[in-house]
């Protein structure tokens, strides 16, 4: 088992759990390899460790904690992040789009899902519209 910082002792874990809930941050205990045991482990033990998958590797971390409030701010982002998921799937089904969105695909998007759930939370800031050549016929084209 490889240590990443100082090791938590279980008494511990009841402080840097209030510690952590505060601050906002994860406490990594490990990142276990070649461990017969822990190897591909994934879910808590004991109520006080998670070992979860994270690229291949087991990383053992301090049992998360939750409110039951949820902000404003949280719940704008989580509608966001439901309309980029409808907007992805109804993306993917259209071959055309999908198509689209599959040219993006690489290390960061392994798939054409991700990448069209990333275009909509990411929209680009249009700075300036050319419409001198624009009528308003059809088939008119605004460069």
């Amino acid at each position: 088992m490889k240590i990443l910082k100082k090791s938590i002792s279980f008494q511990n874990m009841e402080d840097a759990r209030e510690k952590r809930a505060k601050k906002k941050i994860i406490i990594c205990l490990a990142i276990v390899e070649k461990n017969l045991i822990t190897q591909g482990m994934s879910g808590k033990m004991g109520g006080m460790i998670v070992f979860r998958q994270v690229k291949g590797r087991t990383i053992a971390t301090s049992m998360p904690t939750h409110s039951d409030k949820v902000s404003e701010k949280q719940a704008a982002h989580r509608e966001r992040f439901q309309k980029a998921v409808i907007y992805g799937k109804t993306e993917m089904e259209s071959p055309e789009a999908k198509a689209m969105y599959e040219a993006g695909k690489g290390k960061k998007f392994p798939n054409a899902y991700t990448v069209a759930v990333a275009d909509f939370l990411n929209a680009p800031d249009i700075q300036s519209v050319n419409l001198s050549g624009y009528t308003g016929q059809v088939g008119d084209k605004s460069l």
